[in-house]
Formats: structure tokens, sequence, C-alpha cells
């Protein structure tokens, strides 16, 4: 895999570009075997740096964890190897569920788990420590530890804890270990509101008559005893006007469980909002409106360029002179035409080149389709989120705008209205003929 990459590392790709390569043609080198072998944490560990080296090439200047999440939070949907890891793994066990023990290769895994009640275990609330079993085999071992990981819940209303299955429960412990009794489970002794009849457990004679078990009341009793003291003080209460949701958010069941709502679940829970947000949220925009500022560069242009380009502005990574300065890879941090230092927000706003240049794009726009905008700080660098249908080719123009202006810097030029309007003419037929749909300007 590394040696592939390295053939792609020369080539002047985007970021886009690179992770496609590495969905596409690298990591599909190892889907195969993920799936079927166990692997040691470090070689986790070295392809997640194979995957940063070849992303960034340097440094990388978005957390991992950001990158991994779709482009409508901010990432740019960057594979994870331990998520890939895990989620092809714990589809087996889907597979070993609806075999129901016909097929030749589920009859080690099934006969490890019979203590426990076989292919059952998956729909309970289990936790592996708690088990009165051992998995010796460690593929196995990892595939019941990720469904552990997806599966875990913890009740919190009365519907919920009445619902919640007794056997192999991580909260229902007798001498610190899960309890599973098989004699009653095949009775039909299954969920707590089996034993639990009008805000009380049944009593022994009940049960016993109920499920025609033979069995002692230290047992039972011993059962009864191991859930918590805050549920069964929660299913005491009575309040018929309560509103109860069985569901748990983001829970997947083992029937629609597959590779990629595995890999989703996953995702969430390791995502984290990117830094930039909080610039955002300082300039008061709501949640909306910023998940409209991280969708637009991938749905008003085909050119992945241009969407990677208003991409690294949004997430503040664009470099200026500034920031290569800093790196000392220039040599001094100024604007080439206003001698100030050039950080992002003076090479696209406030440098007093750029905003007569930002004055003829108003004046140009408003005569050229009957409308009035108004140019700031925000609408130039993030574009305008209002009305956002009615809005795609203005905000496509902004961004073929200020990649003009950054061009322009690189190259030491002056901003010039006429150069501008030459050049977006150039990338509107290049849109127009990628474009199925075109834009309408």
């Amino acid at each position: 895999m590394k040696n592939l990459l390295n053939l792609w590392r020369a080539r002047n790709l985007t970021l886009y570009g690179r992770i496609t390569i590495l969905k596409s043609l690298a990591l599909s080198k190892l889907v195969y075997n993920t799936s079927v072998l166990t692997f040691p944490s470090q070689f986790a560990a070295l392809v997640k740096t194979a995957i940063s080296d070849f992303v960034w090439n340097a440094k990388p200047k978005i957390k991992h964890t950001t990158m991994i999440g779709p482009k409508i939070k901010g990432g740019l949907d960057l594979p994870d190897f331990e998520i890939m890891n895990n989620a092809l793994k714990v589809t087996w066990l889907k597979r070993l569920h609806e075999s129901c023990g016909n097929a030749s290769w589920s009859h080690i895994p099934l006969s490890l788990l019979k203590e426990v009640g076989g292919s059952f275990l998956f729909e309970c609330n289990y936790d592996l420590k708690f088990l009165k079993v051992s998995i010796p085999i460690k593929f196995y071992k990892d595939v019941l530890h990720t469904w552990q990981t997806i599966n875990q819940h913890i009740p919190e209303n009365k519907e919920q804890i009445l619902n919640e299955i007794l056997w192999n429960n991580r909260f229902i412990k007798i001498e610190k270990l899960s309890v599973y009794y098989q004699s009653w489970h095949k009775a039909g002794v299954i969920r707590i509101k089996d034993i639990f009849y009008e805000n009380n457990f049944l009593t022994f004679n009940d049960f016993c008559r109920r499920f025609t078990i033979k069995t002692n009341f230290l047992a039972y009793h011993g059962l009864c005893s191991s859930i918590p003291q805050k549920w069964i003080r929660l299913l005491k209460q009575s309040n018929p006007n309560a509103h109860t949701n069985l569901e748990y958010v983001g829970k997947i069941p083992l029937s629609k469980l597959s590779c990629k709502s595995a890999s989703r679940f996953f995702i969430n829970q390791k995502f984290e909002p990117p830094t930039a947000e909080r610039r955002m949220l300082q300039a008061n925009l709501d949640e909306q409106a910023i998940s409209t500022i991280y969708s637009i560069p991938f749905k008003v242009t085909r050119d992945i360029r241009l969407a990677i380009f208003q991409f690294k502005i949004v997430h503040h990574i664009l470099p200026t002179n500034a920031t290569l300065f800093r790196d000392k890879i220039v040599q001094h941090d100024k604007c080439h035409l206003c001698d100030q230092k050039q950080t992002m927000n003076h090479l696209f706003v406030s440098c007093p080149d750029v905003q007569i240049f930002w004055q003829s794009f108003s004046r140009w726009w408003n005569v050229q389709n009957d409308d009035y905008i108004v140019l700031n700080d925000e609408t130039i660098t993030y574009g305008f989120t209002n009305n956002f249908s009615q809005q795609l080719g203005l905000n496509l123009c902004l961004i073929i705008a200020k990649y003009y202006i950054y061009c322009a810097s690189r190259d030491g030029e002056n901003y010039y209205f006429e150069a501008f309007l030459a050049y977006l003419k150039s990338k509107l037929s290049i849109e127009k003929s990628k474009c199925k749909l075109q834009i309408n300007l």
C-alpha cells in the first residue's frame, strides 16, 4: 500500500483527489484481510500514519477526527482504518445470527457462546468482562467487542427498563458476573417485564406457576435483587401520563446492521467539530447556516480545485504570506500591494485594493442580475446562506473571484476586474460543460 501511495504522492492532487485514491486504490487492498484476520494495534497506527502523510504531505492542518466526518459537518469523508476494520468485522455477527447454526463455519463460535445462549447473546446488553464464558479466539472476541460498543445502552425510563433483557445484562450481576439461566430462558423469561407486574415483582409462587419452572426461592430472589435499585425505584413510580420512549438514539438493530451503518455509528462517535467552527459561532451563525457553509463548495461547483480552495478558506488553512513566513517558506509576510501583513482576512477582505475589487463586483452583479447585494466580511469569506437555492450562481462567482484574487496575489499582480471577468467566463464555460444542470446566471 505504501508503494502505491508513493507513486501518487508526487502528483498535484487536491485533498479530495488524495482521499479518492486512498479509498479506491490503497485501502481496498486491505478490505479482505481486514474482514477475516485480526491485526495488532501497531498495524492500525501505521496505516493511520500512512494515510495522514499521503493526504497532507506534511503536518495535518485539520484534525483526523474532523476529516472523517461528512461534508455537511466540515469533514471530507476521510477513511479511518480502525473504523473500517471494526465495521467489516461486526458484519460477521449478523451472518452468524442469520445462519441459525446451519452454516459449517458457525459451529465453532456458537459452541463458544453456548453457556450464554449462543446467538441470543447478540440481543443482550452485555459486557464481555462480565460474561461467564471466555473467548480464546481473538477474531471472535474482536467481533463481540465491536458489537458490544454498538449495542450497549442505558435504559432511562420505565418502558425502557421493562423491555430490558435480563440475561447477560451488564447491569444485572450476581457475584460480579452477568446472569444466564438457560432453562428459565427457554420457559419464556426474557425481559424484566416478564417478572414485574403492577408495580411489583411477581411472587415466587406466581412466577413458578406462570412459567412452569422448578427452582428455589433463593435463585428467584437473587435475580430480582440483582436488578439495580435505581431501576426498581423507576419501575415502582406510577405516572400514567408520563411520555416514555422505547427507542435508543443512535442504536442499530441487529436486523439493520451493515458495514455502512456500523461505519456511520463509529464516525458519529469519533467525529469532532472543526476548530474553525468557533469563528462562525462568534459571528452568530446558527447551526443551519454553518451546515450550509460547509456544503457550499460541493454544491455550487464541479471543479474540485475550486471546491477544496473554498474548503480551505472555511477551515482557515489556506496558505498566505503570513503563514508561509511563519513556516520559513517565504522571506516576508507582507501584502504585495499595500505592504501590510497578509493574513487571510487581509487578502480577501481588508486590503484597500481588494475592497475596490469587491465594489466593482457588487456593481457588476447588481446590474447584470437586477439584484442588490451587500458584501461584508462574512459573505465574502463564507458565501450567502440565506435562500441558498437561489444563490448558487452568486456563491460560485464569489468562489471564482476569491480564486482569481489568490492566484493574482501569488503571481504578484494587481487585481483587475476586467481580467477577472475574462477568467470568470472561462471558468463558467468549464462548469457548464461539467454540469448536466447548468447554473442560470
